[in-house]
Formats: C-alpha cells, structure tokens, sequence
C-alpha cells in the first residue's frame, strides 16, 4: 500500500520517497504526524481502516497497493480519483465536524462516505459526503439490519 502522507500542521500533502519522513517536507516541522507508528516503522491502520481497505480495493477490482491511505480527509483515494471516507459506528451515530466536510467537498465532490461497525468487513452504510447537510443538524438514516443511524455534524 502507498502511503500518501498530509501534515497535520500546514496541510502540505505528499507521496514519501523514505517509508516514515521524520519531517514534514514544506514546513519542516517534526511534529507533522500525531498519527502512531507500529514496531516496524510504518504506520498502522486501525481495524476498521483495514476492513475499508480490503472492501475498497475488492469493490474497485484493485489490489491494496493502488489505494492510497492518506493522513487526514479523506482517508482512501485511488488512482483514479475516486476517494473514500471512513467512519466507525459509534452506539447509533457516527460523527464527522463541518470543517471535515468542508474540506472534503472543496478537493474531492464525489468522496463516498463509508461506515463501519466495529468487527464487520463490509460497511453498513455508503454515501456521497455531499449528501450529508452542512450545519450542526441530526440526520438519521434508515439502514434495515441496524435501524436508525444518526450522522452527527458537529
């Protein structure tokens, strides 16, 4: 899997030519990562950024390494633009802020919005993070093996 890193600092984005930059390249700043490192030096994925990137690539008919694990929003983009968001089923709802749709909606318009329950392989919900309304509003969705999800835009 490439690894397309984001400083989390001045949002400078880029693909690494070392496996774990030390430091951010424009801003030099070594603190451009909050993210945690696993023993062998290279970044982990979360269980459910790893069930979104086996269902990603098999849905995109791409192998794991043609899907970009980014740091920051959106989480996963191919090749070919496409990008995805992921979340975890917190209890009922699933929470994303504004700003993080904001800026998903200014760099990628089409950014599918995957959600997961904790343990599962396929996401219980995909949308369009367009679809989602901007502002502080509860939105439910109706999905028949888990009733009511509230998308929370805090």
């Amino acid at each position: 899997m490439l690894v397309k890193y984001e400083c989390q600092r001045c949002h400078h984005r880029w693909v690494p030519n070392i496996e774990v930059p030390k430091r951010c390249p424009k801003c030099k700043r070594e603190s451009w990562n909050p993210y945690p490192i696993n023993n062998n030096g290279s970044q982990s994925l979360t269980e459910t950024e790893s069930a979104a990137l086996t269902w990603i690539a098999r849905v995109n008919n791409v192998s794991a390494d043609k899907v970009f694990k980014q740091i920051g929003s959106p989480d996963f983009v191919l090749e070919n633009g496409k990008s995805y968001e992921v979340k975890t089923l917190v209890g009922r709802a699933v929470y994303i802020s504004e700003n993080q749709c904001s800026r998903i909606l200014q760099s990628n318009p089409d950014c599918e919005f995957l959600v997961f329950k904790s343990g599962d392989n396929i996401p219980i919900l995909s949308i369009l993070v367009s679809d989602i309304i901007s502002g502080k509003v509860l939105n439910t969705v109706d999905v028949s093996k888990y009733g009511q999800i509230y998308i929370k835009v805090t």
